[in-house]
């Protein structure tokens, strides 16, 4: 686990944070970190990015805006990375093609990374991506790192913040649901073309998933009734 000083300093900077925003890439191999995530989020009102690691925050969830990092990322004053494996591409704006270069949001932006990664470079040279430029760095496993960071701002959030907190939740409801219907005219533009899109087949692997769920759950209460 990391340093309880640690944890508790990040706890101060999420919650003086007016746009936190959180990168959650391996999470989701824990269920227990998922769901001390998901209270985390919604108890600052932060959204969160999965960048595809691991399924690491439930999509349906009102704060997860994967799909749209690059705009929070200008907005945000404070970037949370839980096991992130290239947390300096996730903090980067897209490519400008005019220089080449893929720019930081801002140079003031702080961060806070929870990993485990450093372990993993044990030579002198690696393909690891490049090394994040992070405010404060904790060498942990999210799956217990998260719940204490969680009892943290639990124990050192006080009445403003929770107000200013809930102002923010308010004005995530209308962004949350542009995401949604930008990601519904996405799928509806790409339903009808000849080859089959990614879009169409995820929706009807959705579909799919449903109806075998309903299957079940009435051969269930069929079993039940004999």
């Amino acid at each position: 686990s990391s340093d309880l000083g640690a944890l508790r300093e990040a706890a101060r900077i999420l919650i003086a944070s007016e746009q936190p925003l959180v990168f959650a890439d391996r999470v989701g191999r824990n269920a227990d970190a998922v769901a001390s995530l998901v209270e985390l989020a919604e108890l600052l009102a932060a959204p969160v990015i999965n960048t595809g690691g691991a399924f690491s925050f439930p999509t349906p969830h009102p704060l997860d805006f994967t799909g749209a990092e690059k705009d929070l990322l200008r907005e945000s004053d404070v970037v949370l990375g839980l096991d992130v494996l290239d947390l300096d591409g996730a903090l980067r704006l897209p490519v400008n093609y005019l220089t080449r270069k893929a720019e930081r949001a801002s140079e003031s932006q702080r961060v806070i990374s929870i990993s485990l990664d450093e372990m993993l470079a044990r030579g002198l040279t690696s393909d690891y991506q490049a090394l994040p430029s992070t405010d404060l760095s904790m060498l942990a496993d999210t799956k217990l790192a998260i719940p204490y960071l969680l009892e943290e701002v639990q124990s050192l959030l006080g009445s403003n913040d929770r107000v200013r907190i809930d102002a923010r939740r308010h004005a995530m409801i209308d962004r949350q649901e542009q995401l949604r219907a930008k990601q519904r005219d996405y799928v509806r533009a790409q339903w009808d073309h000849p080859e089959i899109t990614e879009a169409r087949l995820v929706r009807s692997e959705e579909h799919t998933s449903e109806l075998q769920s309903l299957a079940y759950l009435v051969c269930r209460l069929l079993l039940e009734k004999k």
